[in-house]
């Protein structure tokens, strides 16, 4: 079963999905139930862009009225139980770590702070990461109470109470996903795995850790993508090739292919997201589409 919407940003706690209209930006509240999506709400703010959530709490930026806030909401309720300025931190929010805690980091720079704006600490990745080029914050992650950092310099590992720093490497990293305690990196057609414990990587005995082309229809294709996702078992890679998108299931024991879907109505994929037994995903023309899991 597939559903498709013109959503520019979407988050879902349970049966609720909160959708920012890409046409109108107005945001609402829907469920989904018998596989409807229902609008329940027109909401009071408008989510500008993706956010980050604690249990069942969620800070992102929104605008209400004309003005632009942080904002914390109860996503059982939809209601605002804060509004912090766009000071907060570094002028992100990359985490919500507890009801009172962010990770803010801008390009170079992270730290923990409070929603009042008090630093515990902070880090430059330039000071740890010391190379003849200035390296950028690419992704952020969490693991074990440590903020797992990748970036072009290479990967570091801090723990989030004390700011202190656990390893660092020097290999680039556009993205990584966390399984258990290893992390899954990929950067255009480069796929590799690192130990988060330790920092120790292994490419799967492949040259420049390139991940294989692949055939579908008859024509070779460039795994050409840029982040895994983790679910069942399986990591989930998003391709974009002479047009065609894909969704490549990878092996995480082997890194071979395990499956491979063709995916038609979308343009290039931009976010791809797993719920219960749905695959969202949402293309570059912000076209929302809903797969359900057929279940026999």
């Amino acid at each position: 079963m597939r559903q498709c919407l013109t959503a520019y940003d979407s988050v879902t706690y349970q049966n609720n999905i909160f959708i920012t209209e890409s046409n109108s930006y107005d945001s609402y509240l829907l469920n989904l139930t018998d596989r409807k999506l229902n609008i329940i709400k027109k909401l009071d703010y408008t989510l500008n862009i993706k956010g980050n959530d604690f249990k069942n709490y969620y800070i992102a930026s929104a605008y209400i009225g004309r003005i632009k806030y942080f904002i914390l909401i109860n996503l059982e309720t939809s209601k605002i139980l804060k509004k912090m300025p766009m000071t907060l931190g570094f002028g992100f929010v990359d985490f919500l770590i507890s009801d009172n805690l962010i990770i803010s980091a801008n390009s170079d720079s992270l730290g923990l702070f409070t929603l009042d704006n008090e630093k515990i600490w902070a880090h430059n990745i330039n000071d740890i990461l010391i190379q003849e080029k200035k390296g950028k914050i690419k992704e952020l992650k969490i693991y074990n109470n440590n903020l797992i950092i990748a970036s072009n310099s290479g990967l570091i590992s801090i723990a989030i109470t004390t700011g202190r720093i656990n390893w660092a490497t020097s290999t680039y990293a556009r993205t990584i996903e966390i399984v258990e305690n290893r992390g899954y990196v990929c950067t255009s057609l480069s796929f590799f795995r690192i130990n988060l414990d330790t920092g120790e990587m292994y490419d799967y005995d492949r040259e420049n850790s390139r991940l294989p082309n692949f055939d579908y229809n008859g024509v070779n294709y460039w795994p050409s993508g840029h982040r895994v996702i983790y679910n069942e078992g399986l990591l989930w890679y998003a391709v974009y090739d002479s047009g065609q998108s894909f969704i490549i299931a990878i092996n995480p024991q082997d890194g071979h292919y395990e499956w491979i879907l063709n995916i038609k109505e979308a343009n290039s994929i931009d976010d791809l997201k797993f719920h219960k037994n749905r695959m969202y995903i949402r293309d570059v023309n912000n076209n929302l589409f809903v797969y359900e899991k057929d279940i026999e």
